[in-house]
């Protein structure tokens, strides 16, 4: 009796595995639809699936306006935009993204030079999630404008330190032929989420603005519930 009854508990709290390996399988496809075409036998492949799942997997996502067949090749399905309009509206509610605009606006402001909030992205790509530059008369905000490499950036090196560092200064200053660059850690229970970002003549002069500001950041996301 206590078995079955243990087994009820266990069937109610966590999904069925089937079900978890069919999301997990969505999530995937678009990924894959996202970097480029793919035939529904490509994608069984990927996926490591039978070629009909795979089948009635990309026509779900037809259907729902997350793929569209590619001009020419009526077998060969691509990504559609509504996934990046999902990936927008996911900027305008994340709690980072909201508590850290105002941040790179001001911090943009009191260094003179680009601030930016970066968040990691595939493979050694980091994303940038906020960018804010203060020109005289003029200050410009625009969100998810750019990618960059993350081995050769700032960002990308203080994102690869994902377990939270020692202190909020953990910062990694980019020397190379091009503008200056230096990041500091953004931290949301004990991990690094994000990095602020700096980049101009003059950013390692606003280190201790940009420390302040990831400090700051980071306490607010800690603050929320």
């Amino acid at each position: 009796m206590l078995v079955h009854t243990l087994a009820r508990v266990a069937r109610a709290r966590y999904p069925e595995p089937v079900r978890a390996y069919a999301a997990m399988n969505t999530v995937r496809a678009l990924e894959l639809l996202a970097f480029g075409p793919l035939s529904s036998p490509e994608l069984a492949a990927s996926l490591q699936v039978s070629a009909r799942t795979a089948r009635r997997l990309i026509q779900r996502l037809e259907l729902e306006g997350f793929a569209a067949q590619e001009r020419g090749h009526r077998r060969r399905y691509h990504a559609t935009l509504r996934l990046a309009a999902l990936g927008r509206q996911m900027l305008d509610h994340s709690p980072v993204v909201q508590a850290a605009t105002p941040l790179v606006t001001q911090l943009a402001h009191d260094t003179s030079c680009v601030a930016h909030l970066w968040i990691p992205g595939y493979d050694d790509q980091v994303v940038c999630a906020v960018h804010a530059e203060a020109r005289p008369g003029c200050e410009t905000v625009s969100l998810l404008c750019g990618v960059a490499p993350g081995s050769s950036s700032a960002a990308g090196q203080v994102l690869r330190g994902r377990e939270e560092p020692r202190s909020f200064a953990y910062v990694h200053i980019h020397h190379t032929d091009e503008p200056a660059a230096v990041a500091a850690a953004v931290v949301e229970r004990r991990h690094v989420v994000a990095a602020l970002g700096l980049t101009g003549g003059g950013a390692h002069y606003g280190t201790p603005e940009l420390v302040t500001a990831a400090a700051r950041l980071s306490r607010d996301l800690a603050s929320q519930p």
